[in-house]
């Protein structure tokens, strides 16, 4: 059995430092459950210590699968991915520790801590309480920026998020709109043939969501901003395709209020 321990500055975070000494402590403990059920490989928590919030999120290994055999677990990969964004200049809540377990090589057990973002809310939230920001024409243009220059970026490296859902998009509205990425686990680099594909899953995910909320022509003003271009070329049509033909699964998608009306892509 090897385990491991890492808190990046406990001088800054006294507090959770002192009250998580070890991996131990902080598998055992509870707070606000954002995400997932008892049971779950994957439990979200919000605890609070010295006044500052922090997101635990725990990783259990899964009951079958080859994730477990893997050198890299998931919390591994997506404290990595966290910090490639951060290098990267794309902005993500702030890695503050991780642990893991792993017994005769195999993952068990794993905890990543990132510290809370104040006054944040997910995409998917937003759309679901604020849909008429959506209308607002420059309100709408600064978020394709900001939300299509960093998906770029990644893209440009060969990264794929693999999971790119409006819930993981984070999102602070004062004192100036701000974008975030996380919940990356998935996350990697691909190579041909399988980098065009990812990519292409990567924006299907997003527009899953984008044609429940958006117009065509505001779903081309995204898709323009990502590929720097003022129309579209023969590369963005092939492309397009490839978005428009993924079937991808659309959860924890926000209802839409009785009596709207969703245009058909």
């Amino acid at each position: 059995m090897t385990q491991y321990w890492r808190v990046v500055d406990e001088q800054r975070d006294r507090a959770m430092a002192s009250a998580v000494p070890n991996l131990d402590a902080a598998l055992r403990l509870e707070g606000e459950r954002v995400s997932g059920v008892d049971g779950s490989s994957c439990l979200v928590d919000v605890l609070a210590f010295g006044g500052q919030r922090y997101f635990f999120k725990r990783y259990h290994e899964a009951n079958s699968g080859p994730q477990q055999f893997m050198l890299r677990s998931r919390v591994r990969a997506e404290w990595d991915n966290l910090y490639l964004f951060r290098r990267l200049g794309i902005a993500t809540p702030e890695p503050i520790a991780i642990g893991e377990r792993r017994c005769r090589g195999i993952f068990r057990q794993g905890v990543l801590v990132s510290a809370d973002i104040p006054q944040a809310i997910d995409l998917a939230q937003l759309a679901g309480t604020r849909a008429d920001l959506f209308q607002d024409r420059v309100w709408f243009g600064e978020l394709c920026h900001k939300l299509a220059a960093p998906l770029r970026r990644l893209h440009d490296i060969g990264f794929a998020h693999n999971d790119l859902n409006w819930r993981n998009v984070l999102l602070t509205l004062e004192p100036q709109l701000k974008v975030y990425f996380f919940d990356c686990p998935n996350g990697r680099r691909w190579v041909w043939p399988f980098r065009q594909f990812r990519i292409a899953k990567d924006l299907a995910h997003l527009d899953k969501m984008g044609r429940r909320y958006l117009s065509r022509s505001q779903r081309m003003r995204f898709y323009l901003a990502y590929a720097g271009h003022r129309r579209l070329g023969a590369a963005d049509k092939r492309l397009l395709r490839l978005v428009l033909g993924r079937d991808v699964d659309v959860k924890y998608a926000p209802r839409r209020e009785a009596g709207s009306s969703e245009e058909k892509p």
